[in-house]
């Protein structure tokens, strides 16, 4: 038992991405147009027409001790579920409460007059972003619903019913609509990543956890049983009905987890069969070690910067300057997926076209769409070596792929640099330049390495030489010169004309020229790999280089922050890749 379906993990699957999309989508539209408090009023009326019993009961659905108290039948019958539950709760908790702190905004009671809305039980002053109540129903709902042994009826079930929850927190008066939508992305993203990691930390299937977390939810049961607290009297009776017929249900399972039958061994592998790799582990925990230096960093700048005079910066942006920077771009990355089809050409892969742009989207949905440790490149090179390619071939091509990109990029900023000796402090201006020009200088050595036959005796140059005779290969032609500049220097203007009209789109006045000169080097910094897709990173350093033109911090974080959005929102085109490709033939050319 466990959340493959049909060999497949769950998130391979379209639905799996369209709850958390669409809320995700639905959240943008409210902070544009404002509809957050008119529609609040809308939905809080609800209760004049079912009293407020009705609401007072689903929404105790959405109380951590309820949702635990239900899950505890669970215990003794399906282990890896079990231990999939605790991984979520611990990351919605953290996720939830942690957002909850740290933007500390004010509930529906401390914003509107009494007359103005219908509050039901107790009044909740302040960190209403996101929902709690709505967090953990739609955690247990998303996680419920990966499971290919739950039937269709149950999963359209429990995701009625989270939906209830969250509608629940608006009509008892204590959530905006904006809170539930956060509540709802968050809790199923929580679901998601609690089932990557108990998939590949197996050493929660041990008695010696699921005993103790055993004994947790009895406890909790008890708890709701003999409690005499809670913001909902209305909802006491309902609380003690459910305790005592969970006892008697859970009461098989305990029996048998605590029994001299508990002692089997529980399953060890993960969701495909496969027995659990430590590598693997590592892996994860070198993702979420980037997590939290991310968090960490982002944490700093929000320390200087305020949050919500960014958050209404975003607001009042300009929506048409933003769908341009889209467009832009997703043309450099289309261009991208060009270019890396070329250079595998000249390199003997003969793949089609449709191939390498697929393919080269997908790995950027990697790279951008997804925390996970797993890399882009990487992705690249598997889909060669699936048709039959060796992956050191292929690794080499995307090797050289990444180069072309990197050595356009300095071109660019090489290029804006003399077009605006002054822009930059010169301490700076001499510093970019003289790495740039590094840079540059190692690209054209490296075309010429190969003809050191002494670099051929150890194996350790054995690569770089093997780089240096390919990239000769293909700057054999001068024209090829030409061609791979052009592109490079293409893709890059594309996406620095995208960020252009991203920042001003929220109110941003340097010129084009400004652009080039300071996002390339925010570029060159995000591709240290200590957070996750350069976020942080990059919008630390775009504050502090634009800073040294006169920028307004709020902006740049602002620009920053839909910049990291834009480039989630182009890589999309790759998921879709991913959720229809058929692993089990070769992919369509």
């Amino acid at each position: 038992m466990n959340s493959a379906i049909n060999g497949h993990y769950p998130w391979q699957h379209a639905w799996t991405w369209l709850l958390p999309t669409t809320t995700l989508a639905a959240l943008l539209l409210l902070f544009v147009t404002g509809l957050n408090q008119p529609l609040f009023l809308q939905l809080n009326s609800l209760s004049l027409y079912t009293g407020p019993m009705v609401w007072s009961w689903i929404t105790t659905f959405g109380d951590m001790l309820v949702l635990f108290a239900l899950v505890l039948p669970l215990v003794g019958r399906h282990p890896r579920l079990l231990w999939q539950l605790i991984l979520c709760a611990i990351i919605a908790t953290l996720l939830s409460q942690g957002i909850k702190d740290f933007l500390n905004m004010p509930r529906p009671p401390t914003v509107l007059d009494a007359g103005q809305m219908i509050l039901i039980g107790e009044s909740h002053g302040w960190y209403s972003f996101p929902s709690g109540h709505t967090t953990a129903a739609f955690t247990l709902a998303g996680l419920i619903s990966m499971q290919c042994w739950v039937s269709s009826k149950v999963k359209a079930a429990v995701i009625i019913g989270a939906l209830l929850v969250g509608l629940s927190r608006i009509a008892v008066g204590v959530h905006w609509p904006q809170d539930v939508l956060a509540g709802m992305a968050t809790g199923w993203f929580s679901a998601i990543a609690g089932l990557f990691l108990a998939d590949k930390l197996s050493w929660g299937l041990r008695l010696s956890v699921q005993r103790p977390f055993a004994l947790v939810l009895l406890g909790v049961v008890l708890t709701l049983l003999f409690r005499d607290w809670g913001d909902y009297p209305d909802a006491r009776p309902l609380e003690v009905v459910l305790a005592l017929a969970i006892l008697p249900l859970a009461f098989p399972g305990l029996r048998h987890l605590f029994s001299s039958a508990g002692h089997q061994p529980l399953q060890t592998i993960n969701a495909f069969g496969e027995t659990t790799q430590s590598s693997s582990e590592k892996r994860w925990i070198g993702a979420l070690v980037r997590l939290i230096i991310t968090g960490f960093i982002f944490f700093l700048i929000f320390r200087n910067v305020d949050f919500d005079a960014v958050s209404e910066t975003i607001i009042g942006l300009d929506i048409y300057l933003l769908i341009l920077g889209i467009l832009f771009q997703l043309a450099s990355t289309l261009l991208a997926g060009l270019r890396w089809c070329r250079v595998s050409h000249l390199l003997g892969l003969r793949e089609k076209t449709l191939f390498y742009l697929r393919s080269y989207f997908k790995g950027f949905f990697f790279n951008q769409g997804l925390p996970t440790s797993i890399g882009g490149d990487a992705i690249r090179v598997l889909d060669i070596a699936k048709l039959g390619g060796r992956k050191r071939d292929a690794f080499r091509g995307v090797f050289i792929d990444r180069l072309l990109g990197l050595t356009g990029l300095l071109l660019v900023n090489l290029f804006a640099n003399l077009l605006n000796p002054d822009l930059l402090p010169q301490e700076i201006f001499w510093l970019i330049n003289l790495i740039v020009a590094a840079g540059i200088s190692g690209f054209v050595l490296l075309n010429f390495i190969h003809r050191l036959n002494v670099l051929k005796r150890w194996r350790i140059t054995t690569f770089v030489v093997a780089i240096s005779s390919e990239l000769n290969s293909i700057f054999s032609r001068l024209g090829e010169w030409f061609i791979q500049g052009g592109l490079a220097t293409a893709i890059h203007l594309l996406s620095m004309i995208a960020i252009f009209f991203i920042g001003h789109s929220v109110g941003m006045e340097e010129g084009l020229l400004t652009f080039l000169v300071i996002v390339p080097p925010v570029v060159l910094l995000t591709l240290i790999p200590i957070s996750l897709a350069g976020w942080g990173v990059r919008e630390g350093a775009m504050i502090g280089l634009f800073g040294l033109v006169g920028a307004d911090k709020t902006v740049v974080l602002s620009m920053s922050l839909l910049y990291g959005l834009v480039l989630v929102i182009a890589s999309l085109p790759g998921l879709y890749v991913y959720l229809t490709a058929n692993t089990h033939h070769k992919m369509e050319s």
